[in-house]
């Protein structure tokens, strides 16, 4: 397919007359990623003493596991990658609103065992077990995140907080959300945090 970009007609800052010029259409090879890496590199690897190294379409866990172990000399735990995979998958169909899914996703990377990030899952799959109004089981699974999180992470509270606000349950949502703040002294100013604030009407204290 053909095209071009001067015409005759088209203005021009030369007195010689514009002559048409064909352009082929660009052309474009598979790669078998996701279709979300853009049109060049997407990481770049520092290593120390070397010339930074540019890396292309890494969208999946494999393929950043992968780069690891050929740079870097690190291994991936299997079940941390399994997990990762799984955890990815169910982020995906969470974003699509396929929140069934995404809870069987989610289940499925806490079977997988993995020794690090249970945490994430754990909080991820609160959000939709509360989408799809399983309130007693999104309430188990936020306060499991806080159980195995590392200090200082807030979410758990938070996801816990907004579980306890949809039972109604608005005194220990507000003490959730505490906790929260005990955990991370700047919670407050995330946006999850500031919309539970204002359902339970503790505007002032989010700001």
């Amino acid at each position: 397919m053909l095209g071009s970009i001067l015409s005759p007609r088209s203005p021009c800052c030369s007195s010689a007359p514009c002559v048409p010029i064909p352009i082929r259409t660009p052309s474009r090879t598979a790669c078998g990623c996701l279709g979300l890496c853009g049109n060049g590199p997407n990481a770049v690897l520092e290593l120390h003493g070397q010339k930074p190294v540019k890396l292309s379409h890494i969208t999946t866990t494999t393929g950043l596991a992968r780069v690891l172990e050929q740079f870097c000399d690190v291994r991936v735990d299997e079940r941390t990658l399994k997990a990762s995979q799984l955890r990815s998958a169910g982020n995906a169909e969470a974003r699509r609103g396929n929140a069934k899914r995404a809870v069987n996703f989610y289940r499925d990377a806490l079977a997988a065992d993995p020794p690090q990030g249970r945490h994430l899952i754990l909080s991820n799959l609160s959000v939709v077990l509360l989408t799809v109004k399983d309130l007693d089981s999104a309430l188990e699974a936020a306060r499991e995140a806080q159980a195995c999180a590392p200090p200082g992470w807030p979410r758990g509270y938070m996801r816990e907080a907004d579980v306890l606000c949809a039972m109604g349950r608005k005194d220990e949502a507000a003490a959730a959300l505490e906790g929260a703040r005990r955990a991370d002294r700047g919670a407050h100013r995330s946006l999850e945090y500031q919309a539970i604030a204002r359902q339970l009407g503790l505007d002032k204290r989010a700001r």
